[in-house]
Parts: C-alpha cells; structure tokens; sequence
C-alpha cells in the first residue's frame, strides 16, 4: 500500500507500490484482505453474526479513513487514533471470548 518510501534497512532501500496514491485500489485490496481474513475466522467463532457486524464496521471506517476529509491537526488524528484502537481491542477481546473447539 505504501508509497516507495518505506524503508527495509536503514532508510536507506525502500519500497513500496504505491498504491496510496490511488484510493480505491488501495481501499479494494485491504478490503479484500479483510474479507478473507472474516471468513476464515468465522469458521472458527460461535459469534459470527457478530464477527460479520464487526467487519462491515471495520470497512465502514477504512472507507471513512480514504475517502473522508484530512483530520483537523496531527494531535486530533493521534487521538482519534489512540482511542480507536483501545476500544476495537476490547470489541475485538469480547468477540473472541467464546470460541468453537
């Protein structure tokens, strides 16, 4: 997804295909990671419409975060972004409480 610029070994070689300069590309193909992702671990939790609740919301906000408008500053995107990934941890935690053996 990531520009050339992401560096393997001392910033010095870097890669990257560049697909961030194109959004719906970029979009398409995480988004068909995710699904991928969904359905192979719906074969294995007792909560699936759940799971498949949490991935439609998943998207929802992959498509707000390359679609939607740039956050107001730096700080608020950091935020935001601290305070999104601690409560999908606890979703995330909740789901996987009850799995299939």
């Amino acid at each position: 997804m990531h520009r050339p610029d992401l560096p393997l070994y001392d910033n010095t070689a870097k890669v990257g295909l560049g697909l961030w300069n194109l959004p719906a590309v970029a979009f398409g193909s995480r988004g068909v990671a995710a699904v991928r992702s969904d359905v192979a671990l719906l074969r294995h939790t007792a909560r699936r419409t759940a799971m498949l609740v949490f991935g439609v919301v998943m998207l929802a906000i992959q498509a707000y975060v390359f679609f939607g408008p740039p956050p107001a500053s730096d700080k608020a995107a950091a935020a935001t972004a601290l305070i999104a990934y601690a409560v999908l941890a606890v979703v995330i935690r909740a789901l996987e409480r009850r799995t299939v053996p």
